[in-house]
């Protein structure tokens, strides 16, 4: 499941644990919490997420 807003984009991987990584594919322009640019795509094990946001 993913979301984007305004001023990011979040996904998690609520799957049952043991079930396969989700690979999802971030909007452009995001970048995590250091500030380093997110490309490509992201793969999120069970149980896990992650929350980005737009470059300012």
């Amino acid at each position: 499941m993913s979301r984007e807003f305004t001023d990011g984009w979040a996904a998690i991987n609520m799957s049952s644990a043991g079930a396969r990584p989700i690979t999802f594919r971030p909007p452009a322009g995001l970048v995590d919490r250091d500030g380093r640019p997110v490309r490509g795509k992201l793969r999120l094990p069970p149980h896990h997420g992650v929350v980005l946001r737009r470059a300012a």
